[in-house]
């Protein structure tokens, strides 16, 4: 698995570097789909001195898992985040299982198209953050059951039943919405 560490507003060491590698590393032995993780440690001050905001996103074939934590050490953050993913990346694996009632042994490679930025290509300085997502034709239940399994705020899928970009998301108040798209 190929794990990318950026910094912003904070310059990434090399034990820092290596204790991401090790932890975000072994979600490799519980499903051996994951081709890369991009990590993002940012700095921010808080009154109480600087809090550390840690967010991993890890693409595997055909699936996404995402975790964010933020606390007063980054060791902490990256554990908290690990053991989250671990328990993300399991139950997906026992989900195909299931699914396909074979093996988990059995689950091996399968291709996807891997997206990069262009070279040369830079987002406007309003944009912090970006992810692409790969869509994939299913219900709305489904949808429902990635999104909770991937312990996401939002999720967007295409309906498998009208074709349209559709997005989940967790309301402050805790219930979810759904916004559709449409193409004039």
């Amino acid at each position: 698995m190929e794990i990318e560490v950026v910094g912003r507003g904070y310059n990434v060491s090399e034990h820092i570097k290596d204790y991401v590698e090790e932890k975000i590393g072994r979600l490799e032995r519980f499903y051996d789909n994951i081709q890369r993780a991009h990590v993002v440690i940012n700095r921010q001050p808080h009154k109480d001195g600087e809090l550390y905001k840690v967010e991993v996103t890890l693409y595997a074939a055909g699936k996404t898992f995402h975790a964010e934590k933020t606390t007063a050490m980054i060791s902490e953050a990256i554990d908290t985040i690990s053991d989250v993913l671990e328990r993300s990346v399991r139950r997906y694996k026992e989900k195909l299982v299931k699914r396909h009632k074979i093996h988990a042994s059995h689950i091996k490679e399968e291709s996807m198209e891997t997206y990069a930025e262009e070279e040369g290509e830079e987002l406007p300085e309003e944009i912090e953050w970006y992810r692409t997502v790969v869509l994939r034709p299913m219900t709305v239940a489904e949808a429902l059951e990635e999104m909770k399994l991937g312990d996401h705020r939002i999720f967007m899928f295409l309906d498998g039943e009208t074709g349209h970009v559709c997005l989940l998301y967790r309301r402050d108040d805790g219930t979810l919405g759904m916004i559709e798209s449409i193409v004039e």
